[in-house]
């Protein structure tokens, strides 16, 4: 079981760069049933239950990373199309994507990953058919349970510390509408964000000009902005940076805190 999960997810977090889940989801717009709905439970996550979390650690650095991972869960067509809570393909491949993505944050500081009842990859077809975009299938459960996830940190676990928000595919699509909406709620909370890591979704210039106290960060270096992770060697890098108005020499930059040969194109 644990070894098709793995695969599953390994899959997953392959397709889901942006090119590669745009092909997927039209695919599945052709093909996809319709689900039952959504999940039965929509009830608001308790989070002070430690079964809630995927991580939640003892503190033994001055840094967190609040991390949310990319979607696992594929819907049959009688199950909804929003995971339940204790949905165990979900939860065992979560396990295995977090060893793979968050744990490189772990020398470095404390990754609190909270568990949330995610959109299938069928249903972020269905609405990307429907409506030209996948925003909308993230609203809802998942972004409510991450909004309750973040409530409890910030008033529980947190005590203060710098923070970094990273995530992949569907959990960095809700961290940008976290950044557009939760922290711009909590400026208490946003003035102590070191980064955000959007990784495998689209950050635009429209979602800044919809959002002024957000911004692009100018360099690996840089604090309280956002960084998007693109998966090329430096000479593409190089090449995508300075299509879009920059110098690859000034606005690529290796990232050493994430993984060695990725790197950080700010900007696009």
């Amino acid at each position: 079981m644990k070894g098709n999960v793995f695969r599953r997810g390994r899959l997953r977090m392959m397709l889901m760069t942006p090119a590669a889940l745009m092909l997927a989801l039209f695919n599945f717009a052709g093909c996809s049933g319709s689900g039952k709905g959504s999940s039965e439970d929509r009830g608001p996550v308790d989070y002070s239950l430690s079964g809630r979390w995927l991580s939640r650690p003892d503190i033994t650095k001055e840094t967190d990373v609040f991390y949310l991972y990319p979607t696992l869960y594929n819907r049959s067509e009688t199950e909804p199309d929003y995971a339940a809570n204790d949905n165990r393909e979900m939860l065992e491949a979560a396990e295995l994507i977090y060893d793979g993505q968050a744990s490189v944050f772990q020398e470095s500081s404390n990754v609190f990953a909270p568990y949330y009842r995610q959109a299938s990859l069928e249903h972020e077809a269905e609405v990307y058919r429907e409506t030209g975009s996948l925003d909308d299938a993230f609203k809802g459960l998942p972004l409510q349970d991450a909004e309750a996830a973040l409530d409890y940190y910030f008033e529980n676990l947190n005590e203060g510390r710098p923070f970094i928000l990273a995530g992949h595919s569907q959990g960095a699509a809700i961290l940008k509408e976290l950044l557009k909406t939760y922290f711009r709620d909590h400026p208490e909370y946003y003035q102590r964000m070191v980064a955000a890591h959007i990784v495998g979704y689209s950050v635009t210039q429209k979602d800044l000009d919809d959002s002024p106290h957000l911004r692009f960060a100018s360099g690996e270096t840089d604090t309280g902005g956002y960084h998007k992770l693109e998966y090329r060697g430096p000479a593409k890098c190089g090449k995508q940076c300075g299509k879009h108005g920059g110098s690859s020499g000034q606005h690529c930059h290796k990232s050493p805190e994430l993984a060695a040969g990725r790197y950080l194109c700010p900007g696009l």
